[in-house]
């Protein structure tokens, strides 16, 4: 350690490496090294199958062994306490009801959730340490030597960072501001953002505001802190051996530290171990009688079986380590638990203590070398010349990337980025770590929710509808089925057409002076006449534009289909209108001089009347739909569609939705599919399209999801058998999947009375009651208060 910077013996600061960032997120150290740090999330172990971990942890491997003598790795998985609920206050009562009883879930449970940093050392060689240090010190510009060591090691940093992003989730770089955040979290109780002076040099002295008071049982700005550390390991370990410790419902810092030997230094201490061990296969008096009675040793009666177990191991080792199959290194993991009293650490050193004892480890929790651990868990805290933990038994790594923290429970993003707003729902999951529900991945928020009728889909959609009006100007258009969202409806104030029981007319040709809802509805007529089996000829279609540029030129209260049937030139045209003019079976819905379909924040359309009608369905949706696009400003906007077949039942309806999903990202706007089957989206020609939009998948409880005859049907929405066997274990009308390119989670929603009574009222009577109180009750929050009061009394 350089003496400039030891001068305060009694500090901590003095004995943390760092001097300053000499670029982006990279640390100069006082031992002559240089750091970076990156931050990542692994796999969540619930969700992977065996091959899946096993070739993580195979390439993981790969990226460790190659990095050799000079580097060395400080890799921590951080429980922390999750207490943040950000609420949204809505002046819409009933959203203000569910986001309230939400928050009131959340903070009845202790949450946790785990933070996951990989901190890469670099020596500098040691011919150079001495320049490096005389360079800063004297204030001279830096050396070419210096500019060469940072070039190489960003070069280096970049290579395992690539790599790194084909092992893990989520990769990536700390800035300057995150490195010295994470640095002071790592030598402090406090956990504010740091900010970066705008000279970034003497970053101990800066970061290092705890005093740290040693002893066998030191405290750091008074907190109790102890320090846990593995001395034995078990016979065997497994890739992600440690994901017990990801779920447990306490606060840690777990950290490991390995240091890379190169390959001769490594093979000469694995001879002198084997020759050591393999020595112990004889005892004293064994030996000696051999020696003097000239007998072989194999003819021994007592030779030590676990010595010899032992020695074949280590040879076992060198043979990998001279094969290249893997490198070896000081390995030392030292997990540090803190606490606002002795009885509150000791009762959580006692937790973690019994859970790693139980899977086969030997713990010790330090107390004269208690210290010492704590400066050895310290980023860039590498060199022998500090007394930084003297646990460091050698390692390959192969066994290293089973005991690193390359797993994890995904609890979802907290900050909606896209929307710059907080998660749409926050639920709850097995353990105590919680899950941030949302749809949107980046910008995309196209998503598929699938299963069985009666396991829960209305619901979950009712939920997500309501707490997307959480966000400003937010905007809902659901297609239903059965009604299930007419209470919900009501009470936040929206629309709920019915189709087909409703006095609901529509004008179609309204707006056709406009060229673009001209082209439209020239092409709205032609799929009419494509459904009704007329092939349309050029000359045909001629009469159709001008026939359309003639009632263009009329009042708008005469742009109706029976005048737009008058004024085409053609008998076949006219033959197929029939049925949509007054007096056809279609008439009442196309053939009005007005339009009564108005639009507010949260829209309905009930297809419950209309779904079996085939001729109808295809002009009814298309004509909703524009009205729809023509609405999409920019603000956020989600567009169910319950029961999705019946839109994809429709050739033509169909690639409306595929074009549909091309574009509507592009007005921040999201599609939602919902079926009671897989094979209704399976089935569909549009498969390949609604896979490739739906980045969010959530997927229903289904018993036999584990059926031969279903596998394969899960596997193309890509998920994996163990996947599968989650959803067909799953709980009814309790627990859902989620799936998506970030992650996977089982969750549940855990509603309260209040909620349950808004979203969850879909029976006949019910809806009834619900139609009563809303013809007395015209205001959306006096309906929610009656409706809440006729729950009661239920």
């Amino acid at each position: 350690m350089l003496k400039e910077y030891s001068e305060e013996k009694g500090k901590l600061s003095s004995y943390v490496p760092w001097i300053c960032l000499i670029d982006k997120g990279v640390v100069l150290n006082k031992n002559g090294t240089l750091q970076k740090t990156l931050k990542y999330r692994g796999y969540d172990l619930d969700s992977s199958t065996v091959y899946e971990l096993k070739n993580i942890n195979a390439k993981l491997n790969d990226v460790i062994k190659r990095l050799g003598q000079g580097w060395s790795l400080n890799v921590e998985a951080r429980r922390k306490r999750c207490t943040d609920y950000i609420e949204a206050e809505n002046e819409i009562l009933a959203i203000d009801i569910i986001e309230k009883e939400r928050k009131l879930n959340f903070l009845e449970n202790e949450h946790f959730e785990s933070e996951y940093y990989l901190t890469i050392v670099q020596l500098i060689p040691t011919d150079n340490s001495k320049k490096v240090g005389e360079i800063f010190l004297e204030y001279v510009k830096k050396s070419e030597i210096l500019d060469k060591t940072l070039e190489n090691f960003n070069k280096e940093f970049k290579k395992i960072l690539n790599l790194f992003k084909e092992i893990f989730l989520e990769v990536t770089e700390l800035d300057d501001e995150e490195t010295y955040t994470y640095l002071h979290s790592c030598v402090s109780t406090k956990t504010d953002k740091v900010v970066v002076p705008e000279i970034p040099y003497a970053m101990a002295n800066y970061l290092c505001d705890s005093d740290l008071v040693g002893g066998l049982k030191p405290k750091l700005r008074g907190k109790e802190i102890r320090c846990i550390s593995i001395q034995g390991f078990p016979n065997y370990t497994v890739p992600g051996f440690f994901d017990v410790l990801n779920r447990l419902n306490i606060p840690y810092r777990w950290i490991t530290r390995f240091l890379m030997l190169s390959k001769l230094e490594a093979l000469s201490k694995m001879e002198r171990k084997y020759k050591n061990i393999f020595s112990q296969r004889l005892s004293l008096f064994q030996r000696v009688y051999a020696e003097l009675t000239g007998e072989k040793e194999e003819n021994s009666r007592k030779l030590n079986e676990d010595a010899l177990n032992k020695a074949n191991e280590v040879r076992t080792q060198i043979a990998l380590t001279m094969g290249d199959y893997v490198s070896q290194g000081f390995y030392t993991c030292t997990l540090i638990v803190d606490g606002d009293s002795i009885d509150e650490v000791e009762e959580r050193v006692d937790v973690i203590s019994k859970t790693i004892n139980n899977m086969g480890f030997i713990t010790i929790e330090e107390s004269i070398n208690s210290v010492e651990a704590f400066l050895g868990s310290i980023p860039g805290n590498i060199t022998n010349n500090i007394t930084n933990n003297i646990r460091m038994p050698i390692l390959n790594t192969i066994t290293l990337s089973h005991l690193l923290p390359v797993s994890s429970v995904w609890g979802g993003d907290s900050w909606n980025k896209h929307l710059n707003a907080p998660p749409l729902i926050y639920t709850k999951t097995k353990g105590s770590t919680p899950f941030k529900f949302n749809i949107h991945i980046e910008d995309i928020g196209h998503s598929a929710i699938v299963g069985p009728t009666g396991y829960g889909k209305s619901v979950l959609l009712g939920l997500i509808a309501s707490s997307f009006m959480k966000y400003k100007d937010s905007r809902v258009y659901f297609f239903d089925k059965d009604a299930s969202s007419r209470v919900l409806t009501y009470a936040v104030g929206g629309e709920f057409h019915d189709l087909g029981n409703d006095e609901l007319s529509f004008q179609p040709l309204a707006n056709i002076e406009i060229v673009e809802e001209k082209e439209w509805a020239y092409g709205w007529i032609l799929e009419i006449l494509e459904q009704e089996n007329v092939k349309v000829s050029p000359t045909q279609k001629e009469k159709i534009w001008k026939a359309l540029d003639n009632l263009a030129k009329t009042p708008i209260e005469l742009r109706t289909i029976s005048n737009f049937y008058t004024s085409v030139n053609d008998r076949e045209i006219k033959e197929a209108l029939i049925p949509y003019k007054i007096g056809g079976a279609l008439g009442k819905y196309f053939d009005s001089d007005k339009d009564t379909l108005n639009f507010s924040r949260w829209q309905v359309f009930e297809m419950n009347q209309v779904i079996n009608n085939k001729k109808g369905i295809t002009p009814l949706l298309s004509y909703i739909f524009r009205r729809i696009e023509n609405s999409l400003d920019g603000s956020p906007c989600i567009i169910i569609l319950d029961e999705c077949w019946m839109f994809f039942d429709s050739p033509i309806f169909a690639a409306k939705i595929r074009e549909w999903l091309k574009v509507l990202r592009k007005k921040n706007s999201s599609v939602i599919f919902a079926t009671q089957e897989l094979g209704d989206i399976l089935n569909s020609k549009l498969f390949t399209t609604v896979l490739d939009a739906c980045q969010t998948k959530v997927f229903l409880p289904n018993p036999n999801a584990f059926a031969d005859n279903y596998i394969p049907i899960y596997e193309k929405f890509g998920l994996n058998k163990t996947e599968i066997e989650i959803i067909s274990k799953a709980t009814k009308k309790k627990e859902y999947y989620y799936k998506s390119t970030k992650g996977s989670r089982l969750f549940e929603l855990d509603l309260k009375e209040k909620t349950l009574s808004l979203i969850a009222s879909s029976d006949l009577a019910k809806q009834n009651k619900a139609k009563e109180l809303k013809e007395i009750y015209r205001d959306a929050n006096d309906f929610t208060r009656e409706w809440l009061s006729y729950g009661k009394g239920i």
